[in-house]
């Protein structure tokens, strides 16, 4: 895929239609600054669907348009359309060809076009996204910010390059679709939290319509049988109550009997299912193991199978470039055959000029021997003169050094004695300061080894004391959670009492009634009896509800509140006025109780205040405590009549005989908050005692903490103060060293340099000597030599002028030879250029049949690869089938144990229930056989009291039909009297409304869990977007760091670099070498660049030169788009602050990528120019517009 065709019009300065055609390969643009050339770049960014005014290089909407200039007016649109050759489907849209099109109006409107169609900008994006990323078009300022960026910022460029805009844009709508469910769920909340307290509401009042319905057709009909049925119930209960006892008993007997069956039976076959369901999970277990390697089977299946589709397309590649290189190779060897031929004719001419000119060199050469001979004694003499008068300038200049020397040595030696007196001071005096120096170290190690002793000894009482402290503290948190606790506890309890809550209506009315007139002395009989923890349960069956009886002083009291109940209507309540009670003390208790087994009687038992005593005599006098029920039916035979026993356990026994009992009582619990609430005032306190005791020892421990931190801050700083004393005076003892060292030195050295001066001295003398004697040998010979130069003078005259025309002939023909010369270099050097790109072509035609051979070898492995996952997936597969078949009979066996199991749950259920009511049966006949005749003589005075003729009645009954419970019928009656009254306003429409609603409400929790599971999935979902691109960014990372190294080797002709990942969350800017565990989110981690280019040490980008940084970012980019290519990439200036040599360098390099990548290059330098294959240049008028010009290279080659 490549650019084709550009079209601008209204874009910023090109006002008029603008076309540029581009081809494969490199496109340069050149132009004088502010010609335009950059637009080209942002009209591309802008069509590519960049909202960022700022990457535009504008600051309104506006400046996007031409805005006019000299007589040309503004533009009222900008319009710019991108056609795309897409033959190779690079773009997810079927069509060889893609346009791109974006227009906006000065009026504010902007659209969209695919293909002349228009799209939505999401649309476009989604388009265009496999052209790349924030590398696709690189400008200057991209070159600077790739090192200027922070590490997390520059991993942008990474990101792109591992196609990771897919993946984020699949993120961002997940994210998006997540905030949608949690607002649904947020929306779904709040319609349920409306509908609930309505639904409550409409719940209460619909029970109370079906109630209301209930009770009144149940009671339309209890009252039609009331008085033809109660008097026949009555007689007839005195003669069956002693047959139905027996009958009840037999029932009793034989539901025990089958109720055990049933159970044992149901506890063997749950057994059964246990182990049945432990073998069925072992076996789906081993199901879900096999899915998931399946499953992974299934992926690597996928994978490979896209490797292969992508080998398939580098192989396809490989053909291309092939092709290309076999072309380029026919024309190079033409080429190359060309250059032969023309080296060839040209070495043929030089032959014959050669010839001509040894001709003449010949004729020259005669002459030759007698100009030469001429010439060397002419030299000779020159060279004799001209040695004597330098011999003669040397000896004098000589005399004068001599005497310049021995001036100087003469001043020296006077200087050297004072600086050997000097140098003898300086090292007394130094010597005086080493000892001086020694000492105050010395001095020094020791102060610095007490300090470090007491700060040891400091730091170690600290740490002890600092434990000590973390103790208290943790005491101090864990005493404030009892005391919390506690007072919670004491507060909820007092509250609970204060509101009377769990008593009856009428008992809270009449409480609250007395606390809000002020009377006293009102009371509830819980409140007044102390009791054992061990007793409670006991004494709170043996109460009951008169445990809420109120205590109050008088008898006027308890009719003031009466009468207060009743004008409320607010219930009943039962009050023993102190004043009325009597205690009948003639009611003598059994004189002693020789089991151990019985506690006493319950009055003797509990602890209450005197005046209460009536109270506890009246409800617990008669009331025996003790430990179980064998010893109850022992202690029965000893009681009088009216005596009740309990056990610790809640059973009851009266004096007739009957007994209460079976499941645990479930107690109200009003004796035990009622101890808890006398004994938590106590726990309180004894709990604020803990937490004083543990806040005081808190902060002594921390004043302690605090005077020993400030103790070891002073140590501290005498430890730093010796230590500053220690390494001063060892400075100290270094300096004085060196300045003894130093000046013991520069005694050595004057002793030495006295030596040499004597010496020097010495041999001046001999010296001058020697020189007046040579400077006088010296005159004489130059007085001879310049004779014999004069006569040689003479006779080279005569001979030059001979020789002239001789010269001029030789110098043309020598010109031709060089001029011919010249042309044959040339010509070899053009064979041996096509020569070099021939063997290129050859080397490059090799390189691709050994990446053919590769590729192949690589396609054979992941067809065995392949072969093998497709053998490991059918063998699972078999697996999975086999185990399914062992599944399926398992869980049919199961399914029916479990229907086996609710069975007979069932058969439990109801033979525990018919065991239960013949446990009632029985205790209800028994009951009855007691009280038949107590009933029936009270029926016949109520009857006869509301004048009902029961005679009359029982003559009706045995005409009426079968009997009916009369005492139960009237219970009833009064019930549905009293519930219908209690009902009060019933809304009939209640029933509809509320299923109604009801319906609602369960169709919305529907909802909310489906969107609940909805939200689970997306977060799933994100995960592996997640991972996916920590993988995808880690390997990408990992191939353009390795060809960063390469690739900035060959820009900078040396040197080296890498990348490494650095962690924002890292301290001291540790870095990562890009071996990160998996675990590692890489979305934390940046990308630092350490370069070193050829010569210096390796650095930070930051200490580079500019244009080192700018090659050092080229490398950057040029490796990543040599591991992820794009189709296209425009580079505006990136080469501006390059020099020849690496603009050379940079050009290689981008000539490297144009098999994969197409350029547009935007530039001023020639170097970079010479790489182009099309060329276009900018200028601009005096209206402001822009206006193009091309030239295609090959074509003005070939002209």
């Amino acid at each position: 895929m490549h650019l084709k065709r550009l079209e601008i019009q209204g874009f910023k300065t090109f006002a008029s239609r603008t076309i540029l055609e581009f081809r494969a390969g490199i496109t340069a643009v050149v132009g004088p600054n502010g010609s335009g050339k950059s637009n080209l770049a942002d009209a591309v960014r802008w069509v590519l669907g960049e909202q960022s005014l700022t990457n535009l290089r504008c600051k309104r909407s506006e400046e996007l348009l031409y805005a006019g200039g000299g007589r040309r007016a503004p533009a009222g649109f900008a319009e710019v359309s991108l056609t795309v050759d897409n033959s190779d489907r690079l773009l997810p849209v079927e069509f060889d060809e893609v346009t791109l099109t974006r227009r906006t109006t000065r009026a504010g409107e902007s659209e969209y076009l695919l293909n002349r169609t228009r799209v939505r900008l999401r649309d476009l994006l989604e388009v265009t996204a496999p052209l790349g990323g924030s590398y696709t078009i690189i400008n200057q300022g991209l070159v600077d910010a790739a090192l200027t960026l922070r590490p997390e910022e520059r991993r942008k460029l990474f990101e792109d390059a591992a196609d990771l805009g897919g993946f984020e844009l699949r993120k961002a709508e997940a994210l998006r679709r997540l905030r949608e469910t949690e607002g649904n769920l947020q929306r779904l909340g709040d319609l349920l939290a409306e509908l609930e307290p309505r639904l409550r509401v409409l719940k209460r009042q619909a029970a109370q319509a079906r109630q209301y319905h209930e009770y009144a057709a149940e009671l339309a009909l209890l009252q039609q049988q009331y008085y033809v049925e109660l008097w026949g119930a009555a007689l007839r209960m005195t003669a069956q109550t002693r047959a139905d006892l027996q009958v009840a008993e037999t029932h009793l007997t034989e539901a025990r009997t089958g109720q055990a069956g049933v159970t044992a039976e149901l506890q063997a076959l749950r057994s059964s299912l246990r182990t049945r369901r432990d073998e069925l999970g072992a076996l789906h277990q081993q199901s879900s193991l096999l899915h998931r390697q399946a499953e992974t089977v299934q992926r690597d299946l996928a994978v490979g199978n896209e490797r292969v589709a992508a080998l398939a397309r580098r192989t396809e590649d490989l053909e291309r470039q092939r092709h290309e290189l076999a072309l380029r190779q026919a024309q190079a060897e033409q080429q190359h055959a060309e250059a032969i031929a023309e080296t060839r004719q040209t070495e043929a001419e030089l032959a014959e000029r050669e010839q001509a000119l040894r001709e003449v060199e010949t004729e020259l050469a005669g002459r030759a021997d007698e100009v030469q001979a001429l010439v060397r004694a002419l030299r000779e003499a020159e060279e004799a003169a001209l040695r004597t008068t330098r011999a003669a300038a040397e000896a004098h200049a000589r005399l004068e050094q001599i005497n310049a020397q021995t001036q100087r040595l003469a001043r020296e030696t006077s200087e050297l004695e004072a600086s050997i007196a000097q140098a003898e001071a300086h090292v007394a005096s130094s010597t005086e300061q080493v000892a001086d120096a020694r000492a105050q170290v010395s001095y020094a190690e020791t102060a610095r080894h007490e300090a470090a002793t007491a700060e040891q000894a400091l730091r170690h009482d600290i740490e002890t004391l600092r434990q000590h402290y973390a103790q208290a503290d943790e005491q101090r948190v864990t005493a404030r959670r009892a005391l919390a606790d506690v007072e919670a506890r004491f507060e909820s309890l007092s509250r609970l009492a204060r509101s009377y809550t769990g008593t009856f209506a009428g008992v809270r009315a009449a409480m609250q009634w007395a606390e809000r007139t002020q009377r006293q002395g009102f009371a509830l009989v819980q409140s007044l009896i102390r009791t054992p923890a061990e007793l409670e349960t006991a004494l709170e069956v043996a109460l009951g509800s008169r445990l809420q009886n109120i205590v109050v002083e008088q008898w006027s009291d308890a009719e003031a509140a009466i009468a207060e109940l009743k004008q409320r209507d607010v219930g009943r309540a039962t009050f023993m006025p102190l004043d009325t009670l009597r205690v009948n003390e003639s009611d003598q208790r059994p004189l002693t109780f020789d089991d151990e087994a019985v506690l006493g009687v319950a009055a003797d038992l509990v602890a209450y205040d005197a005046p209460y005593r009536p109270v506890v005599e009246q409800l617990l006098g008669r009331v025996l405590i003790v430990r179980d029920l064998s010893t109850a039916r022992r202690e029965l035979r000893r009681l009088r009549t009216g005596w009740n026993i309990v056990t610790l356990q809640g059973e009851q026994v009266n004096s007739g005989g009957s007994l209460t009992g079976g499941a645990r009582t479930k107690e109200s619990g009003a004796l035990r908050r009622e101890r808890e609430l006398r004994e938590l005032p106590a726990q309180v306190a004894a709990a604020r005692q803990n937490v004083e005791a543990a806040d005081t020892l808190r902060v002594q421990l921390d004043t302690q903490l605090k005077t020993l931190n400030g103790q070891l801050r002073e140590v501290e700083g005498r430890t730093r103060e010796s230590q500053r004393l220690l390494e001063t005076a060892r400075s100290g003892v270094a300096a004085a060293e060196r300045r003894l060292a130093q000046a013991e030195q520069e005694r050595t050295w004057a002793a030495q340099r006295r030596e040499r001066l004597d010496s020097e001295h010495q041999s001046l003398d001999m010296q001058q000597h020697e020189v007046r004697l040579r400077l006088g040998e010296v005159e004489n010979t130059a007085h001879a030599t310049e004779v014999t130069l004069a006569e040689l003078r003479t006779r080279q005259a005569h001979e030059a002028s001979n020789d002239r025309l001789v010269q001029e002939r030789l110098a043309g023909l020598r010109t031709e030879v060089a001029t011919t010369r010249q042309r044959l270099r040339a010509a070899e050097q053009l064979r041996n250029n096509h020569a070099q790109s021939l063997a290129l072509v050859q080397r490059q035609t090799s390189e691709l049949d050994q990446a053919a051979l590769s590729l192949r070898d690589e396609r054979d492995a992941l067809a065995a690869q392949h072969e093998r996952h497709e053998a490991l997936h059918t063998a699972l597969l078999t697996e999975i089938d086999q185990l399914r078949q062992r599944i399926d009979p398992a869980e049919a066996a199961l399914h029916n144990d479990e229907a086996n199991v609710r069975q007979l749950e069932a058969h439990e259920e109801a033979a525990t229930a018919h065991l239960l009511a013949m446990e009632a049966a029985q205790s209800k006949a028994a009951l009855d056989a007691q009280r038949a005749a107590d009933r029936q003589e009270a029926l016949f005075e109520r009857a006869a009291a509301d004048g009902v003729n029961l005679e009359h009645v029982a003559t009706s009954d045995a005409q009426a039909g079968p009997a009916i419970d009369a005492t139960h019928l009237q219970a009833s009656i009064e019930a549905l009297k009293t519930k219908i009254l209690r009902l009060g306003a019933v809304n009939q429409l209640a029933l509809e409304e509320y299923e109604t609603t009801a319906e609602r409400q369960r169709f919305l929790a529907t909802q909310l869990a489906d969107l609940r599971a909805a939200g689970a999935t997306l977060l799933e979902l994100i995960g592996e977007l997640d991972e996916a691109m920590n993988h995808r960014f880690t390997t990408t990372f990992h191939a353009i760091a390795a060809e960063f190294e390469q690739s900035f080797t060959r820009l900078f002709g040396g040197g080296s670099a890498r990348l490494i990942l650095t962690s924002t969350a890292r301290q001291n800017g540790q870095a990562s070498n890009g071996t990160e565990p998996e675990t590692v989110d890489t979305r934390s981690l940046g990308v630092e660049i350490i370069a070193r280019p050829p010569g210096k040490k390796q650095q930070n980008i930051a200490l580079l030169s500019g244009g080192e940084r700018s090659l050092t970012a080229t490398a950057l980019l040029f490796a990543i788009l040599t591991v992820h290519p794009t189709p296209f990439c425009i580079l505006d200036e990136t080469d501006a602050a390059l020099d020849e040599a690496n603009v050379g360098r940079f050009r290689e390099a981008l000539q490297h990528l144009t098999n994969q990548t197409q350029f547009i290059l935007i530039t001023h330098n020639r170097g970079t120019i010479e790489a182009a294959d099309t060329l276009y240049g900018v200028t601009m008028g005096d209206d402001g517009a822009s206006k193009m010009m091309s030239l295609r290279i090959e074509q003005y080659i070939e002209g």
